[in-house]
């Protein structure tokens, strides 16, 4: 083969990341399966993404292996698939493998047939027999040997993996949204992890619609346990070795349950809806904390996340120089020579580092010399510990904080994917918008402004419709669901940012192209177009690390019902509460952001409307701003003294005339509600 294979050819970094390995890799597309077919030979697909360790991990014990890749090229068509590009592809394709292995993850491993039918599964494999692991070469051999002598084998399990695939996910029920909220508490304060907070035990993910549903739970309830799961969490994750403590920002999950010790990728996902539940958890505690680390992640993302024409890319690797990590530990030596023989130590004692490290190499789980930074001691303890005050011990451990932070800065960073997805930046026009409310900040909500004007005019094809990817001025790949749901959501946030009645426009095209493209018999939405390389749609309605599709298009549908008072927005959205309705009643944990929007539609939304100059809304909105009002719905009326109006179902109070007076008729609704 020559040096580079048919991804040279591509825009998605994580194929081009592949295009030197001398396995004969194809893009996603006919030209592979006409192959397959031709050859009569298996399809080996891997799907990933760039900043995935483990995807590093195996391409290079695996693909850049002479006599892995002489397997693959003699007896398989093998094919790369970026799953930030293709959601499609790797939903398909992660469902068959949850249900042949009962597991699932990335890189993902798929053995199948010309006709995209799979019949082997797995997650990241070693190159060769691990103890109990079975190895890539002998699971390629093995499978080369049953397709050629017992086909009659791969035949069945083929057979009944698409049978599974094509079922109907759910059964469609009517559900009450009061017994919906409380199951889902329950569901979440049985997973609940009260020592360090979270959900489950080990690996740990942030799942920030988690805290948000609690945090709402808490509003319209009164549970100070719920508040308290959600607080608790947010503040041991913002501890931990999950936070950046020098550069903001958070990793993608800690693999402890203290969260100490991350895999050390950056999402864009993550920072958008992380930068919500803090910023929420402000409005609901008045703790400036919450509101600093609110700040504290948009403004990372803005820093090391965000392209000059105003959009943002997708990640930073967990990899820099082939080492995970590197870039975010120390070894003591380091510390010492950076800090001092006498900060190091106080520093230590805050944030547990050590000469023999405190991070684990997660190869081996031996000790390596490395030190990830987490607070292990408050402010208050080291002073006491070290006879100094706590404003002492806040300076020195700020000043250390720089210090490191000054020469991280001259290590080698991280690798960056800068493919613009529009989903996720949709999700960070939320961000930007809510948090630029919450922290006063107008200059992120300037950031808001500036990211629609790029969606608009660079991810538009033919016909108007959304794009999910750009990248290297190129936008392409028709646009999923979550485009259309997560763009919609940031664009109703921005609204009531801005009280621009633009976005409201551009949010209500984005409901009527769901409603358009991805309806389903049963109510709910798919997440894709058909599309003939798809061999079974499917509806994504489970949140993962982000809510799913299907809830935030229950969202912005709900939402919408109420402010244009269009009823069919209101029935589709009550259409994706019972399609899923079986599924939502057995696991309603795993549908938060469902219940939350759900909780908040049935529960009734209160419209503000404000009459009066510029000035009403200086006057009456940006007070409520630092408050915990979700249920609340803002917008301008044009004519009228300066005044503010609640309204609910199409019953309206009298105007409030102060900030003071609107306060006690929204809590009285909410009482009301409740």
């Amino acid at each position: 083969m020559s040096g580079t294979n048919r991804l040279a050819q591509e825009k998605s970094p994580y194929l081009l990341q592949h295009a030197h390995n001398p396995v004969d890799w194809y893009p996603w597309g006919e030209e592979a399966f006409k192959k397959a077919a031709e050859l009569d030979r298996p399809i080996f697909l891997s799907i990933g993404y760039s900043s995935c360790h483990w995807c590093h991990v195996m391409e290079r014990e695996s693909f850049e292996d002479e006599r892995i890749a002489g397997v693959l090229n003699q007896y398989y068509i093998s094919i790369k698939v970026d799953r930030e590009e293709r959601p499609d592809i790797d939903e398909l394709y992660m469902r068959a493998a949850q249900m042949m292995t009962g597991t699932g993850g990335w890189p993902l491993t798929i053995i199948m047939t010309a006709e995209r039918a799979p019949f082997f599964a797995a997650t990241y494999l070693p190159p060769t027999s691990r103890g109990q692991m079975m190895g890539l070469l002998e699971v390629l051999t093995d499978v080369a040997d049953k397709w050629k002598v017992k086909r009659a084998g791969v035949e069945r399990v083929k057979e009944e993996v698409l049978r599974n695939l094509k079922l109907c996910p759910s059964t469609p029920s009517e559900l009450d949204w009061q017994d919906v909220q409380a199951r889902t508490f329950e569901g979440l304060k049985n997973t609940y992890e009260s020592r360090y907070g979270g959900f489950e035990l080990e690996p740990k993910f942030p799942s920030p619609h988690k805290n948000m549903f609690l945090l709402r739970h808490w509003r319209s309830t009164g549970s100070e346990q719920a508040l308290e799961m959600a607080t608790w969490t947010l503040r041991n994750m913002a501890m931990g070795g999950i936070h950046d403590h020098l550069g903001g920002g958070f990793h993608r999950y800690s693999t402890d349950r203290r969260w100490w010790l991350p895999h050390f990728e950056k999402m864009l996902y993550d920072q958008a809806m992380l930068s919500m539940a803090y910023g929420e958890a402000y409005q609901a505690t008045q703790d400036d904390w919450m509101r600093e680390m609110a700040r504290q992640i948009v403004s990372y993302a803005l820093r090391d996340l965000h392209s000059p024409e105003g959009a943002f890319y997708s990640s930073e690797d967990a990899d820099s120089e082939g080492e995970e990590g590197k870039f975010y530990t120390w070894r003591y030596q380091e510390l010492h020579e950076a800090l001092g023989a006498k900060d190091v130590i106080l520093f230590g004692a805050a944030y547990n580092t050590r000469p023999a490290g405190n991070y684990r190499d997660p190869m081996t789980g031996d000790f390596n010399g490395r030190n990830v930074l987490y607070r292990v001691k408050d402010d208050a303890t080291l002073a006491d510990d070290f006879g100094l005050t706590r404003d002492e011990v806040q300076a020195t451990l700020d000043l250390c904080l720089k210090k490191l932070e000054g020469v991280r800065r001259k290590k080698v960073r991280p690798g960056r994917d800068e493919k613009v997805l529009l989903d996720w930046n949709g999700l960070m026009l939320a961000a930007l918008a809510k948090v630029g409310r919450v922290c006063q900040e107008g200059q992120f909500i300037d950031q808001g402004r500036a990211l629609i004007g790029f969606v608009e005019k660079n991810m538009r094809g033919e016909g108007g419709g959304l794009l999910h990817r750009y990248s290297d001025g190129e936008a392409g790949i028709n646009g999923f669901l979550s485009d259309y749901a997560y763009y919609g959501w940031g664009l109703l946030e921005m609204h009531q940012a801005t009280l621009d009645e633009r976005y409201l426009d551009l949010a209500k095209g984005c409901a009527d192209q769901i409603m358009q493209r991805f309806p389903t018999p049963e109510g709910g939405f798919f997440m894709s177009m058909p599309a003939p390389d798809i061999i079974a749609r499917g509806r994504g309605s489970y949140d993962g690390a982000i809510p799913s599709g299907n809830s935030v298009a229950h969202l912005l549908l709900s939402q919408l019902g109420v402010m244009m008072d269009e009823p069919n927005y209101a029935e589709a959205a009550r259409g994706i509460v019972t399609a899923f309705g079986e599924d939502i009643k057995a696991v309603p944990q795993a549908f938060c952001f469902l219940a939350m929007s759900m909780v908040r539609d049935s529960c009734g939304y209160s419209t503000v409307g404000i009459s009066g100059s510029k000035d009403a809304e200086i006057t009456f909105k940006r007070p409520l701003e630092k408050d915990f009002v979700p249920e609340v719905l803002w917008h301008r009326v044009e004519e009228g003294m300066m005044g503010a109006a609640v309204c609910k179902k199409n019953t309206c109070l009298p105007p409030a005339n102060d900030v003071e007076s609107l306060r006690r008729l929204l809590e009285v609704e909410r009482k009301e509600r409740v």
